[in-house]
């Protein structure tokens, strides 16, 4: 029980906090609610199950040694990042205001794949907590801890999802959904500039 309480103190608040992946799930909710979502949600969590399974068979410490390759997907995902949040600044209009930009499965995978956020978070917690995870459950310690953050993301993306569906219910005119878009559009870039000045910047 105290491992887990300290895993979900470490965690949570890493895997709950604003940061790419999140804000396009509220995007999603926001433009075409939860079941429309799920493809988006499994391209990502796929990407943190596979990332968890290498990082905890060994491929954390080959990162380590080789930095460079974190700083090299920063960069790369921060630039689709740029052009993700393009998507959400085309003006809505009468014909258009249905078919709203939304990101499905593909998205997921690439976002997640160069989210140096993402390999950061998983490499952090098998450094943190894989000597515990081992002494509480033996040689099942990494299996579960891969099972348990894969569900905290799942539970908190669908969270993100929900809170961006319930914007989208209190709004009723399509020149509101816009400025909801742009306001999307915004979060990415001051994310994937926040990406780039820790590569260029430290």
């Amino acid at each position: 029980m105290i491992f887990i309480i300290s895993w979900l103190a470490v965690m949570f608040p890493l895997v709950f906090s604003p940061g790419p992946a999140n804000i396009m799930f509220a995007a999603n909710g926001a433009n075409v609610g939860l079941r429309k979502s799920f493809p988006l949600m499994l391209g990502v969590d796929s990407v943190v199950l596979i990332k968890s399974i290498l990082v905890g068979v060994g491929l954390g410490s080959t990162l380590a040694v080789y930095p460079e390759v974190i700083a090299y997907f920063q960069v790369i995902g921060s630039l689709y990042i740029f052009w993700l949040a393009m998507k959400f600044i085309k003006p809505l209009n009468e014909t258009t205001s249905t078919q709203a930009s939304y990101f499905g499965f593909k998205d997921g995978i690439i976002l997640q794949l160069f989210n140096s956020k993402g390999w950061l978070m998983v490499i952090l917690m098998f450094t943190l907590f894989t000597d515990q995870s081992a002494e509480e459950y033996g040689e099942y310690g990494i299996a579960i801890m891969i099972v348990m953050l894969s569900g905290l993301n799942i539970l908190t993306h669908i969270v993100w999802i929900g809170m961006g569906a319930l914007i989208i219910k209190l709004i009723t005119k399509s020149s509101y959904l816009q400025y909801v878009n742009y306001s999307f559009a915004l979060s990415l870039i001051l994310v994937g500039l926040w990406l780039q000045s820790e590569v260029w910047f430290g």
